[in-house]
């Protein structure tokens, strides 16, 4: 573990809170991010572990066909996503995660097929190990907090 990068060590944290990042549920991240004391930080990541744990019990399997134009020609690609959170598009307007035509949906909600639906992925959970870490490492300086509120921000 010596010489990791905070990104390498704390991977699924920022994971974690990219998933509320990309769902525009910003609060979670914001708090943590904001922490002004342990206590804060503490809650506010079990917080987002205890969402997570909720919403992986609605979770689907899906194959998403997701269409975009380029210049005068449109391509498409086929993407394996498991959507922690997802709903039909209905209208014209922002909508979390990435968008797409099912093509196949796992459990089996016939009703989801060769519709759109947005898709936000489940994140990486992190391991005990790496939650213990960054509860040391927190309790010595709570601007890691800040620091992996932002690289939450970031692309993967």
């Amino acid at each position: 573990m010596q010489g990791e990068t905070v990104v390498e060590k704390f991977r699924g944290i920022i994971s974690l809170l990219r998933f509320f990042v990309e769902d525009q549920r910003y609060s979670i991240v914001d708090r943590f991010s904001q922490a002004l004391s342990k206590d804060v930080a503490e809650s506010s990541i079990y917080e987002a572990l205890r969402i997570i744990e909720s919403l992986k019990n609605n979770a689907v399997k899906v194959k998403m066909e997701v269409t975009w134009r380029s210049g005068n020609e449109v391509k498409s690609k086929v993407y394996d996503l498991t959507c922690c959170d997802y709903g039909e598009v209905i209208e014209e307007r922002v909508y979390p995660g990435i968008r797409g035509k099912i093509i196949s949906v796992e459990p089996n909600r016939k009703e989801m097929i060769g519709r759109n639906y947005y898709c936000v992925q489940c994140p990486q959970t992190p391991s005990e190990e790496e939650l213990k870490q960054f509860l040391e490492k927190m309790e010595k300086d709570l601007t890691i907090c800040r620091e992996l509120g932002i690289l939450a921000y970031g692309e993967e």
